[in-house]
């Protein structure tokens, strides 16, 4: 009966009263729907479909998860975000920044995670944003001390990069101020005082980072620059000559980098540690990493990572049976690195048997390494390593023709290294051609470095015979 009464009350309604009625009700839903999808938040990005490394999937659906149980937090988004970045997948990635920066706008991760990925997108759009997000990553009032070290050194060098060098100069200063043990600002301000003349400072700086993994070889680059400006060319060249002796610099110490690598997942995160320990000589570590990978994702491309580790460990036995196992692949036998390695491998079995005294099993084991580098060669007619090696092994079982044409291969491939010349010095003599030995011992000592004591060395073992 109530209900009957309302019904005929609404009827008589006037249009005006309806109209606000209407009005009403729609600004309540929608309030409601704002306060519910608030509540709920947007979706996640989904996982592409291109993706298939089991353990790389894992870790982002892990971390999808938690946006779905969580879909407010702004570290949800952004721990997603890091997953899909550690993974490779920036469009998702960003995806996921912008929206931790919206639920979280006071955590200097997401704007710095956001702008390194803008700045890797390379447009000019994108890295002018990407300057507005590095600012705000070094302003949050959250950002650690190192945090905001990284967000003003990126940012710097942003804006080097843009022709703004009047901006980032300030900023190197600001950071190395603040922590003169920093080798990015440090390094930066060396090279900067040395562009400005102040020679002195500049080579305090410079060659305080001598030692330090991040910087050495640039610094000792930079000192010889500074060496040859002030007119000092013997330092200048004791410097290169430093230069070139030593390993590629880490990358720059980033505060956001760790966590997401710690991200990283399957054969990705596998290859970059193979990479990182190949680069550190841990010889052994690299086996073990090389190992997994092949376990986890055989295949020839990982067969032939773990040959390449297993002769710069030593493991020469171990070695020939994977090399073993990828030359019975029809593809694998295209590899020219694979015939290259099994040769070094049976180069290295033979220094053993040599030592032991078992002249027999060595010269068997020098002719099968120059025939599987004869065999690289073939493959890559200009292929310097594979005529180097494979001139040192005919040059010790006494062919010496074979020899001479391995060793001269290796001049026409590469006639501005030094070795090679030094490498047919060596058959020349062999063969009782001293004076064409010493031409071309002259030759390589004319290209090596000038601080490189070898092929002055060499040569004057060749006079004094």
């Amino acid at each position: 009966m109530s209900r009957l009464r309302f019904r005929c009350h609404l009827v008589t309604l006037s249009p005006r009263h309806l109209v606000i009625l209407v009005i009403l009700v729609a600004a309540v839903a929608g309030i409601g729907y704002f306060l519910w999808a608030g509540r709920v938040g947007a979706e996640p990005p989904q996982i592409p479909a291109e993706l298939t490394d089991p353990p790389a999937r894992k870790v982002i659906e892990g971390k999808r998860q938690a946006v779905l149980a969580a879909r407010r937090s702004g570290s949800a988004w952004g721990e997603l975000g890091m997953a899909f970045a550690a993974q490779d997948i920036p469009a998702e990635a960003m995806v996921c920044y912008r929206r931790a920066l919206d639920l979280d706008p006071n955590d200097a991760r997401w704007p710095y995670l956001l702008a390194l990925e803008l700045n890797q997108a390379g447009t000019g759009g994108d890295k002018e944003e990407a300057v507005r997000l590095y600012r705000r990553s070094a302003d949050c009032p959250t950002a650690s001390p190192d945090q905001r070290a990284t967000a003003l050194l990126s940012l710097a060098d942003l804006l080097t990069e843009l022709g703004r060098g009047d901006e980032a100069a300030p900023l190197y200063r600001q950071v190395f101020a603040a922590d003169p043990s920093n080798p990015w600002a440090a390094y930066r301000v060396g090279v900067a005082l040395a562009d400005q003349g102040e020679t002195e400072k500049a080579a305090q700086i410079l060659l305080g980072l001598a030692r330090n993994p991040f910087a050495q070889k640039k610094s000792a680059i930079a000192m010889a620059e500074l060496s040859r400006r002030a007119g000092k060319a013997k330092d200048a060249d004791g410097f290169d000559y430093a230069a070139s002796l030593l390993p590629p610099d880490y990358h720059w110490p980033n505060a956001f980098g760790i966590e997401l690598a710690a991200l990283w997942r399957g054969r990705r995160a596998l290859i970059q540690r193979f990479v990182e320990q190949e680069a550190a000589h841990e010889d052994k570590a690299c086996v073990h990493t090389a190992n997994a990978l092949a376990d986890q994702y055989p295949s020839v491309e990982t067969q032939l990572l773990l040959l390449r580790a297993l002769v710069n460990a030593g493991d020469y036995p171990a070695a020939l049976a994977v090399a073993d196992d990828i030359l019975r692949d029809e593809n694998g036998r295209k590899l020219v690195t694979a015939h290259s390695f099994l040769g070094l491998a049976r180069l290295g079995l033979a220094d053993r048997a040599e030592a032991e005294g078992r002249k027999a099993d060595a010269n068997r084991l020098l002719a099968q390494a120059a025939e599987a580098l004869g065999e690289s060669v073939r493959l890559k007619p200009d292929y310097a390593p594979g005529y180097f090696q494979q001139s040192k092994a005919l040059l010790r079982l006494g062919r010496l023709a074979e020899a001479e044409a391995a060793a001269r291969a290796v001049v026409g491939c590469r006639p501005e290294e030094w070795e090679g010349y030094l490498g047919l010095a060596d058959v020349l003599a062999a063969a009782g051609r001293k004076a064409d030995a010493i031409t071309a011992a002259e030759q390589a000592v004319k290209l090596a470095h000038p601080n490189d004591p070898r092929p002055k060395q060499a040569l004057e073992a060749l006079k004094a015979r």
